[in-house]
């Protein structure tokens, strides 16, 4: 029986503990992976030979094996029964180009497929994809730390927008309140001032105007 999958995004706040200069080994992540497997129940279920580790080498993600990659996923999953993991490693290395031409395979798993992006952060990932995946962790410390910043809504009356952009000033901190907002159900146009906003602070752009643009002129 056909099952579809939604893509994930594994965070890997392990590495920073094993590496302090966050080099992540080929053996770190395929454990944490596997480990992920089996804390969804899922690696019973799953024969080695349908885990496809696709840049093992660690290297920058190029745009040919992104092409390979769809290629080989066009093809229907041999055992209908079984589940194939498809584990994209160092996937925020790919280029914007790179990640475009992957995103209607990661909105759109075929059948009985799962795509797994393992990451320390995803402030490199395009907003497109984050929107599309969820969010998993490995270690308890990090999940709290999400689930902290995961209580942040769109703010829905004028007095909480400000307090929200002092509490975000930081480049990162408001990219990282921006994917968790479009994570969120929101309207068309709130997700696409967020995505506007997002392109404009990688841009570099004013962190405090760009906010308050993204919030102050949207409906």
């Amino acid at each position: 029986m056909s099952k579809f999958y939604i893509s994930e995004i594994l965070y890997l706040a392990k590495f920073t503990e094993i590496n302090r200069d966050n080099d992540a080994k080929l053996a770190d992540i395929q454990e944490l992976v596997l480990k992920h497997l089996q804390n969804k129940e899922l690696q019973a279920s799953i024969k080695k030979e349908q885990i496809l580790w696709y840049n093992t080498q660690l290297a920058n993600f190029k745009i040919e094996l992104v092409r390979e990659i769809i290629r080989e996923t066009q093809y229907a999953n041999w055992d209908k029964q079984g589940l194939r993991v498809i584990v994209l490693l160092n996937f925020t290395s790919a280029s914007l180009a790179a990640q475009n031409a992957l995103l209607k395979l990661i909105e759109e798993p075929p059948a009985n497929t799962l795509i797994i992006l393992p990451v320390i952060s995803d402030n490199r990932l395009l907003s497109t994809i984050t929107s599309r995946c969820n969010y998993c962790q490995i270690d308890s410390q990090h999940s709290q730390k999400k689930a902290k910043i995961e209580e942040t809504s769109w703010p829905n009356e004028p007095t909480a927008i400000f307090p929200l952009i002092e509490q975000h000033k930081d480049r990162e901190a408001a990219k990282e309140l921006i994917q968790n907002l479009l994570r969120q159900k929101l309207s068309y146009r709130q997700k696409k001032a967020l995505s506007r906003a997002y392109l404009d602070l990688e841009a570099n752009a004013n962190v405090r105007l760009t906010l308050e643009h993204c919030f102050l002129t949207t409906d």
